[in-house]
């Protein structure tokens, strides 16, 4: 099992991996790194951050990828739904962090932004953004040589 306190410690170098191995999938190939906005690694990195949390929510602990331990990750719809809302919580409190606040419409040179609103406020469209976050999570621990295993 792969220690929580170390996990953080480590969340900057996996986050750049993360990117870049998805980065490196896209067509045409999406900005490396150091082209991201500070804004956006903070973003990335909490985001790789909050997979143990998201991952203990549902009775999963991280392992070696190599682990006899290690299981597919599959997650239920109710499950999927409870991770996305974590997801959304978390992304609005980097956002707020950010100096952004919730406005009638998206305005990044007035940092307001129409989805900082609870979670069960979201239009479907929006909700589904955290549910694809929570999809990746897989890829994510795939590119930094992680699995999952029951806690």
């Amino acid at each position: 099992m792969i220690d929580a306190h170390e996990f953080a410690s480590n969340s900057s170098r996996y986050a750049r991996l993360a990117h870049e191995a998805r980065a490196a999938r896209q067509t045409p190939p999406d900005k490396h790194w150091e082209e991201l906005s500070p804004a956006l690694r903070q973003m990335t990195v909490s985001q790789v951050a909050d997979i143990p949390r998201k991952l203990a929510a549902i009775g999963l602990v991280l392992v070696e990828s190599d682990s006899a331990s290690a299981v597919a990750f599959e997650v239920s719809d109710e499950g999927l739904e409870r991770l996305a809302e974590m997801e959304h919580d978390r992304w609005c409190a980097v956002k707020l962090e950010q100096g952004w606040r919730q406005g009638e419409r998206t305005d990044p040179g007035a940092m307001t932004h129409v989805s900082l609103v609870p979670y069960r406020a979201l239009p479907e469209s929006e909700k589904e953004k955290d549910r694809e976050m929570v999809r990746r999570i897989p890829e994510q621990l795939t590119a930094i040589g992680l699995a999952v295993a029951p806690r």
